[in-house]
């Protein structure tokens, strides 16, 4: 066992605590010793190690990568490190952000691969003037190229840290799930706009149980924060990361209370300081100040007023008082736009905003259904409905893509923010965007202000857009584009986010839709697709005299599909199974089932899943399909219906006894 052992005398940074407040942190001279193994890598960690290290997460038992090896020596250089915990001196590449502002090596790392396990890469990165503070998702980041033997692209994953301007060497790490076709990894470096940004002593190890941190491990033992680089990160960044419970989260309140948390500024825990933050312009007017920190306040307000951290008797959220919320409020519907229904950021109205505004602070009610009750939620702030819904259904509708034929097709890029000529881009569907835009107008359609008609063209509108992401942006094997013209995936985001909020899973009852041409022969259900529109005939068991308006997914026994080799040909229950799949080949996304007390258990997709038979049948091109005995029992009854490819599906036939 691998084990290390390294003294310093060292700036610890510790905190002041009297009468339930933090006032202040100050530092403490002290003789430390930092004692870990390869199988304990929490114990007696010391309070600064945040300081140096993302999560208190350490490199010391991970494999070196020799850059020399994978990059021509021109575009290295020598750095030496030397901080309390990290002695090192050797080559580092930097990425110059007036020149080229991406590189990837030219060879890719030596190692031994692990098919479908997750792999952990350490990098070292210091900032000189590096990206923009003015613009905070422009900073310094690094990813991995994933190909095949073929030296196909599989996918590429860029990290997403935010630390801007001049900071110190930090260790920062990407957790990556290695996909089975894997042959080689190569690394990519990036610093955009302005500056310098240096990259070094690379390492990696593969994540286990020993060193796969819980988010309380990660939690910085000061300031209660759970971003990358918790004294140089901005407030996006601490609230936008996992949430510990050991301690309180103190990062709220800024630099004024923590002198060496110089990356967050704001005291957001106060009246002052809340309309401070919301009117600090144009810095806090910027996307990523809009975008990944408003919104998740109320949560962190509600969430933590009550509670007291694991470790101290305070409240998680600091000193907290009874009108925060209602303050909120009211400063956020003033930034409303009445007559789009948007909201702002500094580069003008911004439907990605809005609909992280409708997606966190008025999601009184989620999506209706048309197979579920409505349900509420706590994620709101005290409204139930989003202002000024006719004109975001409008105007989110204007900015729809066509195809060159003149059909709706999603939503791009250009619409993420605001504008008046969607097919201009070079593309057609943004996941992102589009998501963005479908729930959105779900979550505007409940407002009773909206008539009927506009909620028709709401359904028709998502309705085009997840046929043509179905089409375009899925591949054979479920994976997704983030585009539809990428050429190859990149990030899981957004797929499970879109099939959530589509009707693409719902139960729907289209009396237009002609009933299936199906014969029984003993246990065999033959089908004969003459309709083009018919997808799938999906079969059904029930009791004699069974009431068939609570006909539902419960008694599907099999579905028969006329094609079914892509998802957007399968039927949507079987679509989504294989979208699921490629997500978890892909980037080890986890498909199972939560627990009952999860939050996520009572999400839609979730409650359809456990609706489906374990044991349901499916066929592809137009096969019969043959039922166990059990189904076919004397007193039980067979259905069809026809679905289309969206799932609206024909009134159920009853198929004849042979």
């Amino acid at each position: 066992m691998k084990s290390i052992t390294l003294d310093h005398k060292g700036m610890l940074l510790c905190c002041l605590i009297f009468s339930g407040s933090l006032l202040m942190t100050i530092p403490a001279c002290a003789q430390t010793k930092l004692q870990l193994t390869e199988t304990d890598r929490i114990s007696n960690r010391p309070a600064d190690l945040w300081q140096y290290y993302m999560h208190g997460c350490v490199d010391h038992f991970a494999t070196p990568v020799d850059l020399e090896n994978l990059t021509d020596s021109s575009q290295l250089s020598n750095v030496t490190i030397n901080t309390p915990y990290k002695h090192f001196s050797g080559k580092a590449i930097t990425v110059d952000g007036k020149g080229k502002e991406k590189i990837t090596l030219d060879k890719p790392i030596d190692l031994d691969l692990r098919p479908n396990q997750k792999l952990r890469l350490y990098v070292w990165m210091k900032g000189e003037n590096a990206g923009m503070r003015e613009d905070i998702w422009k900073a310094p980041n690094f990813g991995i190229v994933l190909k095949n033997a073929k030296g196909k692209t599989l996918r590429s994953s860029d990290t997403r840290y935010h630390t801007v301007g001049d900071f110190d060497w930090h260790c920062y790490h990407l957790d990556t799930h290695i996909h089975k076709n894997t042959a080689a990894i190569y690394l990519t470096f990036s610093n955009v706009v302005r500056g310098k940004a240096s990259f070094t002593s690379i390492s990696y190890e593969w994540v286990n149980k020993t060193n796969d941190l819980s988010v309380n491990d990660q939690q910085d033992p000061i300031t209660g924060s759970c971003a990358p680089n918790v004294y140089k990160d901005e407030l996006p960044s601490h609230v936008q990361s996992d949430r510990g419970t050991r301690y309180p989260w103190a990062f709220l309140k800024g630099v004024n209370a923590i002198g060496a948390l110089t990356g967050q500024q704001y005291d957001i825990t106060t009246q002052v300081g809340l309309k401070h933050y919301f009117q600090d312009h144009p810095h806090t007017l910027q996307p990523y100040h809009r975008h990944h920190s408003i919104m998740y306040l109320p949560s962190l307000y509600r969430n933590g007023k009550d509670t007291k951290a694991d470790n101290i008797d305070q409240t998680l959220w600091p000193n907290p008082y009874d009108g925060w919320i209602d303050d909120f409020a009211q400063l956020l519907l003033e930034e409303q736009d009445s007559d789009t229904g948007y909201w702002r950021t500094i580069h003008g109205l911004n439907m990605g905003l809005t609909f992280h505004y409708a997606n966190m602070l008025f999601r009184y009610y989620s999506p209706q259904r048309t197979d579920r009750p409505l349900r509420t939620n706590s994620l709101h702030i005290g409204l139930k409905y989003i202002p000024h819904a006719n004109n975001i259904i409008d105007t989110t509708l204007m900015m729809q893509a066509h195809t060159d034929d003149g059909k709706l097709a999603a939503w791009n890029r250009s619409a993420y923010r605001y504008t008046t000529d969607p097919d201009s881009d070079d593309h057609n569907c943004d996941f992102g965007t589009t998501w963005d835009a479908i729930y959105l107008l779900r979550i505007a359609a409940l407002n009773p202000e909206v008539d009927e008609q506009r909620k028709a063209k709401v359904y028709d509108a998502i309705k085009a857009a997840y046929g043509y992401l179905l089409k375009h942006n899925i591949q054979n094997d479920g994976t997704w584009k983030l585009k539809d013209k990428d050429p190859h995936p990149t990030r899981s985001s957004y797929m499970y986010g879109l099939i959530e909020d589509s009707h693409w899973l719902e139960w729907r009852i289209d009396p237009n839709i002609t009933t299936p041409t199906v014969k029984r022969v003993g246990n065999t259900i033959h089908a004969t697709f003459t309709n083009p529109e018919h997808n799938s005939i999906r079969i059904f068991t029930v009791p004699e005299g069974f009431d068939l308006s609570q006909l539902d997914e419960t008694h599907m026994v099999g579905i028969i599909q006329n094609t079914g080799h892509h998802p957007s040909n399968m039927d949507p229950y079987i679509g989504m199974q294989a979208i699921r799949a490629g997500g978890k080949a892909m980037w080890g996304l986890d498909n199972s089932m939560p627990d009952e007390d999860h939050w996520r258990y009572q999400r839609y997709t979730y409650w359809k899943i456990r609706k489906l038979s374990a044991n349901l049948l499916s066929t592809t091109d137009a096969k019969a399909i043959t039922l166990p005995t059990e189904s076919l029992k004397p007193n039980m009854r067979l259905y069809a219906t026809a679905a289309n490819w969206y799932g609206e599906q024909s009134k159920p036939f009853l198929i004849p006894n042979p």
